[in-house]
C-alpha cells in the first residue's frame, strides 16, 4: 500500500476486549499486536472532544440522551466501563488528548474518525483537524483523518491541509472520485457486506487506497484482499494479523 497507510486497525481499539473506545481499548488492542487503532471523535457541548462512537449515550455509558448536548464535565462522570463488564466499572470517556497520549505511549498509529453530530460538521472537522496537527507525536506514523461527511473534510482540509484525510462510505457510490478528489483524500473506507469486486475494481483502477470495515474473518479477508483490498479494520485483530 503506499502512502505508508495501515494494512490492519483495531476497531474503535479492541472493542471486543474492553470497552469501546477508551484507554483500555487501544491498550487492549496494543496487547494484541495491532500497530493502528481507529477511534471515534466528538465534541462536548463546551467543546471539548473526546471519544465516542454513538450520537447517544445509552448503549456504552451509563447517561442518556445526546453527548453533544452535555458539558464535557457531566460527560466526564459518566461509567463508560460498566456497561461492557463490571470489571471495567469505572472507566470513563477519554478526551482526544488523552487518546493520543496513550497512542504515544503504547506506539500506535491511529485512524481518527470525525463523529459528526447535530450539524456540526464543519466546526468539528476544523477542531478535530487543529487539534490532531498541534497533539500528533511526530515519532508516530502520521495520522489519518476520516468521516463519513463531507463537510467535516473539506473543513479539516482547510484548517491543516498536510493531515491526511479519508473517505468513509457504506456503499460505493457513483461519485465516489468527484468527492475523493474534492476533499483531497487518500484513501477511501467501504463496507465490507457492500463491497463486490467490481466495486473493488473500479477503486483500484484509479490506484486509490482501498480499506474495508469491519472484517472479522479469515477467509472473508482472504476474499477481499483477492479483490485488492489494502486495509482492513476488525473487531479481531488477533486473527487477522497474519494479513499485515
Amino acid at each position: 500500500m503506499s502512502l505508508a497507510l495501515p494494512r490492519l486497525l483495531g476497531h474503535r481499539g479492541a472493542l471486543l476486549r474492553a470497552p469501546e473506545n477508551t484507554l483500555p481499548s487501544l491498550e487492549a488492542a496494543a496487547r494484541l499486536g495491532a500497530e493502528w487503532v481507529e477511534f471515534d471523535v466528538q465534541r462536548s457541548r463546551d467543546g471539548q472532544l473526546f471519544l465516542l462512537h454513538d450520537e447517544t449515550l445509552e448503549r456504552t455509558t451509563d447517561g442518556r440522551g445526546l453527548a453533544t448536548a452535555l458539558a464535557w464535565s457531566e460527560l466526564a462522570a459518566l461509567d463508560a466501563g460498566a456497561p461492557f463488564a463490571p470489571g471495567f466499572a469505572g472507566t470513563r470517556l477519554p478526551t482526544l488528548e488523552q487518546a493520543v497520549a496513550c497512542c504515544e505511549r503504547l506506539g500506535l498509529g491511529a485512524n481518527v474518525e470525525i463523529k459528526c453530530a447535530a450539524g456540526n460538521d464543519e466546526v468539528l472537522g476544523r477542531e478535530v483537524a487543529h487539534a490532531v496537527a498541534r497533539l500528533w507525536p511526530a515519532r508516530l506514523p502520521p495520522p489519518l483523518l476520516s468521516s463519513f461527511s463531507d463537510a467535516a473534510l473539506h473543513a479539516a482540509r482547510d484548517a491543516e491541509p498536510a493531515l491526511r484525510r479519508a473517505l468513509c462510505v457504506e456503499l460505493l457510490p457513483p461519485d465516489w472520485w468527484t468527492r475523493l478528489r474534492a476533499v483531497d483524500a487518500v484513501s477511501i473506507h467501504v463496507d465490507h457486506s457492500r463491497l463486490t469486486r467490481p466495486l473493488a475494481a473500479s477503486v483500484k483502477a484509479r490506484q486509490v487506497p482501498l480499506l474495508a470495515y469491519t472484517v472479522n474473518s479469515a477467509p472473508r479477508a482472504a476474499v477481499l484482499r483477492s479483490w485488492g483490498v489494502d486495509g482492513f479494520f476488525t473487531d479481531r485483530v488477533e486473527i487477522l494479523r497474519r494479513f499485515t
